[in-house]
């Protein structure tokens, strides 16, 4: 499981990986990243050798580069926007060929909108995907990551809460009785993170208090 925080309100922009690596501490240098499913506002050369990769039948294209090439090509453009990309952060041991050998991210993917929240890619440990310039996810496995994400943009959401919230409104106007909700299970309760683990936002503004 991971925690998981959307962020689609309180911003100009939410295509600016930049602010989204400052909010998260710079940790991206420490990890070794995956990009997959972007689209952005201008060229990015570094983009443009992309490698292609076949799996089943899709062919998809990637860029596999460290935390700090990544950093790099983000500060070298000015207003670099990426409206939509999938990037996976992996821990600097998880070699290329291992990051490849699953199916690759998706930055549309549904997933993202069912609980239990997970990463897409079974070997990272970070998962940054914005979304049609409209809204950022931010997915962690380390608790810490998305507590200090959140402090920087408390504007930010609990992905697990966002999910099931329009899951009952999806479940009322439709009709369907909310405890017959295959997504949810019987002992579910919408206070707990990954209802296991007790929501890291309400700790932070419990702290603050």
């Amino acid at each position: 499981m991971a925690y998981g925080l959307i962020l689609q309100k309180g911003q100009k922009w939410y295509t600016d990986l930049n602010f989204v690596f400052q909010s998260a501490g710079n940790v991206q240098t420490n990890y070794s990243w995956l990009i997959t499913d972007w689209e952005c506002n201008q060229p990015v050369k570094e983009l443009d050798c992309a490698s292609q990769i076949l799996h089943e039948t899709e062919s998809r294209r990637y860029c596999w580069m460290s935390g700090d090439e990544l950093t790099e090509m983000i500060q070298k453009y000015k207003n670099l926007q990426f409206i939509w990309g999938a990037f996976s952060g992996f821990p600097k041991t998880i070699s290329k060929e291992q990051a490849l050998s699953c199916p690759l991210p998706c930055a549309d993917s549904d997933l993202f909108w069912k609980n239990p929240v997970f990463l897409q890619h079974p070997l990272a440990e970070l998962e940054i995907v914005p979304q049609d310039s409209s809204l950022v996810l931010f997915l962690a496995k380390e608790r810490k990551l998305a507590e200090k994400f959140y402090r920087k943009c408390p504007a930010s959401e609990d992905l697990w809460k966002y999910n099931t919230r329009h899951l009952i409104q999806d479940s009322v106007s439709f009709g369907t009785p909310c405890g017959k909700i295959s997504s949810l299970p019987a002992d579910f309760d919408p206070n707990l993170q990954n209802n296991s683990d007790s929501s890291f936002i309400s700790d932070i503004l419990k702290r603050k208090a």
